[in-house]
């Protein structure tokens, strides 16, 4: 059992990352940036199996188009974390820790470890290796387009870009 507390701020594969374990908790200060197309990139961090696990295929899609910032009471509100736990960074690791323990000391315990089991649905692992292959091909187109590049080397230089994605 794996618990993301996202104590600031995160975007494209920071989030992304968070979003693959079990639980994901915020504060309230949290905002959210799950995209990855204003940078010119599709990401390669399993989110086209995370993020759709999470908020369905449409919330999915308008999300990463929009490529707006998420507050975490909407993140919540959407199904993309599972809950806001506290008011500040600094109180949120206390109170994952009592969620943490009242999951360890709970009698459903060893039913949510089997339940979130990848073994339990044979599919996992398959799913898991299209979603990869796809995105690191699109990462692939993303690397040789010249609108990318431009923009990654603004980025890198603290530059103006002329262009966005």
């Amino acid at each position: 059992m794996i618990i993301s507390a996202l104590q600031g701020s995160a975007g494209a594969g920071g989030i992304m990352m968070a979003l693959a374990v079990d639980y994901v908790y915020a504060n309230s200060q949290v905002i959210l940036n799950p995209h990855y197309h204003g940078m010119g990139l599709f990401g390669s961090e399993y989110w086209t199996y995370n993020l759709l696990r999470r908020v369905g295929y449409k919330k999915a899609y308008e999300i990463t188009e929009s490529c707006l910032p998420i507050a975490a009471k909407q993140a919540h509100e959407i199904g993309l974390i599972d809950g806001i736990l506290s008011e500040t960074a600094s109180e949120l690791l206390d109170k994952i820790q009592g969620i943490s323990n009242a999951l360890l000391s709970s009698d459903q315990f060893s039913d949510l470890i089997q339940e979130k089991t990848p073994e339990s649905d044979s599919l996992f692992y398959e799913k898991l290796a299209d979603c990869r292959s796809s995105e690191l091909a699109k990462m692939s187109e993303n690397f040789r387009d010249p609108v990318y590049n431009a923009a990654r080397h603004s980025f890198v230089h603290k530059l103006t870009p002329l262009v966005t994605p």
